[in-house]
């Protein structure tokens, strides 16, 4: 195994378990790497109290990892890359998981790890619903999974919803709970808080186009949202905005953004609106 990711020890000394909860490896990944022997310096095993000394380097090993996915070559578009994180473009249609034995997004994901010969599995950060297209995010290992989870991303979609909102921007504090009869997710003192950020971009005579950046991460946030203050999403025919203009719900991740797990360096990952809701908004206007 060759060294994945080095942590230089800056002081005049630091024990090797303090360096690396420094550098936002967590307890459980931390214990695991001792216990695996992950954790080296120059070729040296080190224990969580080994002492580094300033200019040294703690050296992480990654071990492959066993990927059961069939790699299916589904054409993905790959927006961004670095050694950590892999972000595509994924297309309306396309669940994330296996679903009734259609082609997934996992299975696309399978092929680019065999193409780049990684063996490793895939670690989603944000998740899609089948019908909503976008950016997606990808951690290649465990740590940078973790990293994003504790330092957090911004996630940022445009949706065309049916009205006109008032005020045009807002930020949206609601909770959510499940509807068992119907899936919907439903306003419920019972729920979980969901904190939506908006603010309308443009607007014809029956329908908004929107910008939306999720605070919290909930399932079906932002059609639950939308459909709660009396604006479905158009397509969404699960919260009341089905119309023949548009077969899907007319969401899209656009903006991913979040700090590189090697520097100190804001990464942004951008996605152009899809056809079918250029051609949407086109008819609206």
């Amino acid at each position: 195994m060759e060294p994945f990711i080095s942590f230089q020890c800056e002081k005049e000394r630091c024990k090797a378990g303090d360096l690396l909860k420094g550098n936002d490896i967590s307890t459980n990944l931390m214990l695991e790497g001792f216990r695996r022997g992950l954790f080296q310096r120059g070729g040296q095993i080190l224990k969580r109290n080994d002492y580094l000394y300033q200019g040294e380097c703690l050296d992480i090993l990654l071990e492959d990892e066993q990927n059961d996915y069939e790699p299916v070559d589904l054409g993905l578009k790959v927006l961004y890359e670095d050694p950590d994180f892999l972000a595509i473009d994924k297309p309306p249609g396309l669940c994330m998981h296996s679903y009734r034995h259609r082609v997934n997004l996992t299975e696309g994901i399978s092929f680019l790890f065999h193409e780049r010969r990684l063996k490793r599995k895939i670690r989603f950060v944000n998740r899609l619903d089948m019908d909503t297209s976008g950016i997606v995010l990808i951690a290649k290992h465990p740590y940078g999974q973790h990293a994003i989870e504790k330092r957090g991303m911004k996630r940022a979609y445009r949706a065309v919803v049916v009205g006109h909102l008032k005020p045009k921007s807002g930020l949206l504090k609601q909770r959510f709970a499940q509807d068992p009869s119907s899936h919907q997710y439903i306003l419920s003192d019972k729920g979980k808080e969901a904190i939506t950020d908006y603010r309308t971009m443009d607007s014809s005579k029956a329908a908004s186009l929107l910008e939306i950046e999720l605070k919290t991460g909930r399932t079906h946030q932002i059609r639950a949202a939308m459909a709660a203050i009396g604006h479905p999403i158009f397509g969404d025919s699960l919260y009341g905005g089905a119309d023949s203009k548009m077969t899907r719900q007319a969401l899209h991740a656009s903006h991913l953004a979040f700090y590189s797990l090697r520097e100190e360096r804001l990464v942004e990952v951008f996605s152009e609106l899809p056809e079918d809701m250029e051609k949407l908004w086109a008819n609206l206007r």
